[in-house]
Formats: structure tokens, C-alpha cells, sequence
């Protein structure tokens, strides 16, 4: 009977045995298999919290943006008129003092359109293949430069240097006639300015305001003049706005047309 209560209670002990009772070699890898899971836990649940955080945030700046273009939708609408669609035309031919009628007529014959296209033909021939694009003395200057980019062109020019910008297409000055029936302006001979833009261009409205201010800098050294390049395939008032400003001209009014056309006061 002892025997038998001796072996039960030996079998209790074994039972009752846990973690802390276990051999020291045992004991550290199971805890550190517990420190392992523990960690792991703590650390998903950190990178849950993170990711939800940033969900959110993101979520936040998407509906802002949303939001704005809601706000503005009123806005986009009504600056998405061309600056020279048909009907602002008419009103700047109304404005800068046109014979309406006569306007009206030159318009409707399609007058100018031979006038715009060999304009376009002369560009391409010289290396022309976008706008603005502006010689001065016979260098093609290519972009919507600042004004401090043109001073340092011009400034080597009249040096007598060929200028060393990198807007400047490599090679020799194209020598380019003037006609009597080309757009002048200023009187001097130091300096010929011939530029080739589209009315309907936004980096041509962004340059035209630099080149007003060369002219009014200029004006006693140089001439300046405008011929057109109008980009039909992407600017679809482009040639209707080039042969508006020609039929100004016939009033002599090509450049009060011009600056309405590029927003210039």
C-alpha cells in the first residue's frame, strides 16, 4: 500500500511540473520563444495602427483635392473659352476701334489665309518646328525665355560674338528678308528681332509680355517682326486668330490686334 501511494504521489509530482520547473536549458528557450511571439504580436499591432493612420490621412488629402475641384468647377468652366475664340475676337475688334464691317468682311473672304500659310512655309524652311521662336539677327532663339536670358543673347550680338546660350540653334545666322508687308515695329537697324508665334499658344501669351518689354528697351536700336506659325493641329482658333490679326492690320491696327490677343495693356 506504501509502495502504491509512494508511486502516486510521484506521478502528482511529474504532473504538477511547469516552465519554471524544467531544466535551465529548457526554461531560456521557451522564454525566449515567448519573448519572440510577444514581440511579434506588439509589432504587427503597431504596423496595423501606422497603416490605418496613413489610410486615413490619404484619405483626407484625396477628398480635399476633390473638394477644391468641386470648389473651383464654376471657375475652370469659365476660363476654358480660348483667349481668341470667335467671339472674343469680334469683341477685340470692337474695342481697338476696327471698321466692324470691313473686318467682318476680310474675315469671311478667307483674305489672309494665303498670307498665314507662306508665313508658315518661310518658318519651316528656316528650322521652325515650334513656338515661340524668335531670330535676332538672323539666330534662332527657340522658347519662352526670361527676359535676362535675352539681354545676354543680346549682349554678345551686339558685341559681335555668335551668342553661347543653349537655346540658340548651333550653326550660322540665316540671313531672313524683311518686306515691306511684314508687321514692323522700331526704328533702329542694330538689331532685327523676327518672331514666329501662335496666338493660341499659352508659352507664346507667356513670352509675348517679354518681348514687349525688349521693345521698349530696344525700340531706337531695333526692329521687330512678327510672323505666324500657328500650331492647327493642337490650337484649333490658332489660324483663325492669325488671319484676325491680319485683317487688323489692313486698318493699321496689327499690333493693338496683337496685344489683345496676348492679354499685353
Amino acid at each position: 500500500m506504501e509502495k502504491e501511494k509512494n508511486n502516486k504521489s510521484s506521478k502528482k509530482e511529474k504532473k504538477g511540473k511547469g516552465i519554471l520547473d524544467a531544466p535551465p536549458k529548457n526554461t531560456f528557450i521557451m522564454g525566449l520563444l515567448v519573448g519572440l511571439v510577444f514581440s511579434a504580436v506588439v509589432g504587427i499591432t503597431l504596423s496595423l495602427t501606422v497603416f490605418r493612420s496613413v489610410s486615413d490621412n490619404d484619405s483626407e488629402s484625396v477628398a480635399g483635392v476633390e473638394d477644391t475641384a468641386d470648389t473651383d468647377a464654376d471657375t475652370d468652366t469659365a476660363v476654358e473659352e480660348s483667349n481668341v475664340s470667335p467671339t472674343n475676337i469680334m469683341t477685340y475688334a470692337s474695342e481697338i476701334g476696327l471698321d466692324t464691317e470691313k473686318f467682318n468682311e476680310c474675315m469671311s473672304n478667307g483674305d489672309k489665309t494665303d498670307t498665314v500659310t507662306q508665313s508658315q512655309s518661310e518658318a519651316t524652311e528656316l528650322g521652325v518646328n515650334g513656338t515661340p521662336a524668335t531670330f535676332i539677327n538672323g539666330y534662332l532663339v527657340s522658347g519662352a525665355l526670361p527676359k535676362s536670358e535675352f539681354d545676354t543673347i543680346i549682349d554678345e550680338i551686339l558685341a559681335g560674338s555668335a551668342p553661347t546660350s543653349q537655346y540658340v540653334a548651333e550653326g550660322e545666322p540665316v540671313d531672313i528678308k524683311i518686306a515691306d508687308d511684314d508687321n514692323i515695329r522700331g526704328s533702329g537697324n542694330k538689331l532685327i528681332f523676327v518672331e514666329y508665334s501662335d496666338f493660341e499658344c499659352p508659352y507664346c501669351t507667356r513670352h509675348a509680355p517679354t518681348m514687349e518689354e525688349l521693345y521698349q528697351e530696344y525700340k531706337d536700336q531695333a526692329k521687330f517682326v512678327f510672323r505666324h506659325f500657328p500650331l492647327t493641329s493642337i490650337h484649333q482658333n490658332a489660324q483663325i486668330a492669325a488671319e484676325a490679326a491680319e485683317c487688323a492690320a489692313d486698318q493699321g491696327k496689327f499690333w493693338e490686334m496683337h496685344n489683345k490677343m496676348f492679354a499685353i495693356n
